[in-house]
């Protein structure tokens, strides 16, 4: 993941402990940066987009659609395949006991706990 958004105080803390003690290199964060900034580039707001509030609304509809279809054919094909490979992957591990859930996000959509 190259972002953490917003985090937590405590997971930026570990990853400058980390940078400090050269458990993680600094190029592996310049990388990190990198990725996010040419995603920033690459949006509508940085090319000077101008926004409009008259969608095309049936040509996108015709794309959603066609993609959507598309989409469940690729899945179609290859769903059986990878759900039997979980399975046993995840076959010697079924005896474990769970993992304890942990309420609230650390990503954008951040949750405290009521």
């Amino acid at each position: 993941n190259d972002l953490l958004m917003p985090g937590m105080q405590a997971q930026r803390d570990a990853i400058v402990k980390a940078v400090r003690d050269g458990a993680l290199p600094m190029e592996d964060i310049d990388l990190s940066v990198k990725r996010i900034l040419q995603l920033i580039y690459k949006s509508p707001t940085a090319s000077a987009y101008r926004y409009s509030n008259h969608p095309q609304l049936e040509e996108n509809a015709r794309v959603t659609r066609k993609a959507a279809t598309e989409g469940m054919v690729l899945l179609k094909m290859q769903i059986i395949h990878y759900l039997l490979m979980l399975v046993k992957a995840l076959l010697p591990y079924s005896a474990l006991p769970p993992t304890i859930f942990i309420s609230g996000g650390t990503g954008s959509g951040d949750v405290n706990e009521a």
